[in-house]
């Protein structure tokens, strides 16, 4: 099954998403999901948690940014938020993004000092309250800072413009630092928020470290 589907205090991670991003104001949520349908199955409309829920289809994995670009027809209002399905996000994290966007960008960073864990990651370079580097999955000589971006971001629309500009990376996938990095390079304003908060669900047991967390 797709890994947003795997549970967490019984319910998958996309739920927990869906619920934490209700909280925090949304009303309208578009999920990329693949040609399996098992995502769109399970959830519906998402009347029945209270939320407006339509779907698109990545038919194949071309990055993310690809599948950002696919949801660009949903946007209706100018700023939107994006999370990425596998990772479990607690609503304080969203509720403080969506409280603190401005200008084109506001990303969530965490401090990680493992390396290792880093360059699976992005890395930025701070300047006082705005990022003004960001590089995807760096090497050791790459690393920009402590602190990394962790998938939950606001968007103003203008980021559609910028994923039309890049080409794929070397994985073969359209990468979304890349488009953020331009961003960037056109003097777009990102700002941040950081947290404390957040689980990655590479590993089996990092399932149980989000069970933890969840019942704490």
């Amino acid at each position: 099954r797709p890994k947003p589907m795997l549970p967490i205090a019984n319910k998958p991670i996309l739920e927990h998403i869906i619920n934490a991003t209700k909280k925090a104001g949304a009303k309208e949520i578009v999920i990329v999901q693949d040609k399996s349908g098992h995502i769109g199955n399970y959830f519906g409309d998402g009347k029945n948690l209270g939320v407006k829920i339509s779907y698109v289809v990545q038919e194949q994995k071309l990055g993310t940014a690809h599948a950002i670009s696919l949801c660009e027809s949903f946007i209706t209002d100018d700023n939107f938020l994006v999370v990425n399905g596998d990772n479990f996000v607690r609503v304080e994290v969203l509720t403080d993004l969506v409280r603190k966007h401005k200008g084109d960008a506001t990303i969530t960073l965490l401090e990680v000092p493992d390396k290792e864990l880093m360059g699976t990651l992005s890395t930025v370079k701070i300047e006082k309250d705005r990022i003004v580097k960001i590089v995807e999955k760096p090497k050791p000589h790459e690393i920009l800072s402590p602190f990394a971006s962790i998938g939950t971001y606001a968007f103003s629309s203008y980021l559609f413009d910028e994923i039309r500009k890049i080409k794929k990376s070397q994985r073969g996938e359209y990468e979304l630092p890349t488009a953020m990095q331009l961003l960037l390079d056109e003097k777009k304003e990102m700002y941040y928020v950081k947290t404390q908060y957040w689980q990655h669900i590479s590993y089996p047991w990092d399932l149980l470290t989000a069970n933890k967390m969840f019942l704490d």
